[in-house]
């Protein structure tokens, strides 16, 4: 915004204008998602801004004012199947975790709280996968702890170097 040279007020403004312009121009519609998503990437809207914006539509003629819309409901359908996909994930992920401890507090009753932190830090849905059938097979709280200590660490390391290789480009 800074860059722009426009003041934050405008922020509601900039966008509907963006958008109205571009549904004007004749190109297709898959650039015009493309443009339209970078539009709404770069210009989030709070609530206050969001009535603004809405306020913005009600001055443009019917048809722009739908084809607008149409972008701007893509883009709440495409957040909102993103977030519910992303909620799933999130789910299958802690049910995994959940089922590890179970079958450890079966099997060994007490759990100490530095293994459930471990299992806690796993994300990758197939590790989580792994260290079910382990809980199940494992002779030793100490071996399950060692084999997820291992998972830990593998996880941490490939996200440091994922970082690594994003930075250095």
């Amino acid at each position: 915004m800074a860059k722009m040279r426009m003041d934050p007020s405008e922020r509601a403004q900039v966008k509907a204008e963006c958008l109205r312009l571009l549904v004007t121009l004749e190109i297709d519609r898959e650039k015009m998602a493309f443009i339209s998503g970078f539009i709404g990437t770069y210009l989030p809207l709070n609530e206050e801004e969001e009535e603004q914006f809405q306020q913005a539509l009600e001055h443009m003629d019917l048809g722009t004012k739908e084809s607008v819309m149409e972008f701007v409901t893509d883009w709440q359908e495409k957040g909102r199947k993103q977030g519910l996909q992303q909620g799933l994930y999130e789910g299958r992920q802690e049910s995994k975790r959940e089922d590890i401890l179970r079958i450890l507090e079966l099997r060994f009753e007490d759990i100490p709280p530095e293994l459930r932190k471990l299992v806690s830090k796993i994300n990758d849905l197939e590790v989580l996968g792994t260290l079910l059938t382990q809980a199940v097979t494992t002779q030793s709280l100490e071996a399950f702890k060692s084999a997820v200590s291992q998972h830990v660490s593998k996880e941490i390391s490939e996200v440091e170097n994922g970082e690594q290789s994003s930075s250095g480009n």
